[in-house]
């Protein structure tokens, strides 16, 4: 067996039952399922322990003390011995296709060192939502003749700039080569925050490809216990992914390009004040930043030109 499926969990009890029947319910078989708890507090432990009966390749590890959702993501990547892996959530439906699909495309795209789906959104009790992942127009017309879209870190920053920091690389569908995210030193929570899992995605594809099946294969469950180790804010991802596109849009990048993503970055810190303005402040349109933010909505198209050539040249200093 070369694949191993990670599903790091915490006080999953909820959901993890499910989780683990979709993968169990794979049309390929052929890989080790390895669950490492963070020392729940609840059933969680209890629920996955009965298939280690019903799946011999099925493990389970706990850690003694709470390490941290992060490290214990990170903790999957160091115990993987197989050359490719993926780290599932505890609380996902996955597609009975996924496993099979994305290995296929990682072991006949050498190019290709981490691939992810697209998906939909379900709730706590497993209805769809009518929300969707925002997509680039560019990935709808590709989806018309190819399965399979292949980006380099300078794509995937160009068109996640474009949809204003609405990530379409959906984390817990990413199955990787192993070595890739352990050279890519894994999630780096202390640099990129809640943008962890797109700091790996972009230092993983300075040597190889992003991949992206365009197709729904994971059902992605929004629900007020998911999260990192602690609550992060709205506004905190938006700051978040302004910071990942300062340490990742480099000189080498072409000139017009950049100075877009620099644009998208300062309009996004923008948005983020006028989000806190709106939850702090009463009176909050009649404030100088929130009369800024609405002239870049309603007038970038013929503004944005001269704010783009001011932070680029604010961004060389």
């Amino acid at each position: 067996m070369n694949l191993t499926i990670f599903i790091p969990s915490f006080n999953s009890e909820k959901h993890i039952d499910l989780t683990i029947q979709s993968l169990l319910q794979q049309t390929y078989v052929n890989f080790h399922l390895h669950v490492i708890d963070n020392a729940s507090t609840d059933n969680t432990v209890q629920i996955a322990t009965k298939y280690i009966s019903k799946f011999p390749n099925f493990r389970i590890s706990v850690n003694p003390v709470n390490i941290g959702a992060e490290d214990n993501f990170n903790r999957c990547i160091e115990l993987c011995e197989t050359e490719f892996m993926a780290i599932y959530h505890a609380d996902d439906v996955y597609h009975r296709d996924i496993v099979h699909v994305s290995i296929n495309y990682l072991r006949t795209n050498l190019d290709v060192g981490v691939i992810t789906t697209l998906g939909e959104l379900i709730d706590s009790n497993g209805r769809k939502i009518n929300k969707k992942f925002k997509l680039p127009f560019f990935f709808k017309i590709k989806a018309l003749t190819t399965n399979l879209l292949k980006l380099s870190e300078f794509e995937i920053l160009k068109y996640i700039s474009n949809c204003l920091g609405n990530s379409f690389l959906i984390c817990p569908s990413a199955m990787m080569r192993t070595n890739c995210a352990k050279e890519a030193k894994g999630f780096q929570f202390s640099l990129y925050r809640s943008s962890s899992d797109l700091g790996l995605w972009l230092n993983i594809s300075k040597k190889l490809k992003h991949g992206i099946v365009l197709k729904n294969l994971i059902s992605y469950r929004i629900h007020e216990g998911q999260g990192t180790s602690f609550y992060i804010k709205e506004s905190d991802k938006l700051s978040d992914f302004s910071k990942v596109l300062r340490i990742h849009v480099g000189k080498e990048h072409q000139l017009h390009s950049r100075i877009w993503i620099i644009f998208a970055r300062e309009l996004i810190l923008l948005l983020e004040k006028r989000r806190m303005l709106k939850k702090y402040s009463g009176d909050y349109k009649q404030n100088f930043l929130y009369a800024r933010a609405m002239s870049y909505l309603g007038k970038s198209i013929f503004i944005h030109p001269f704010w783009c050539l001011y932070y680029f040249l604010k961004s060389k200093r």
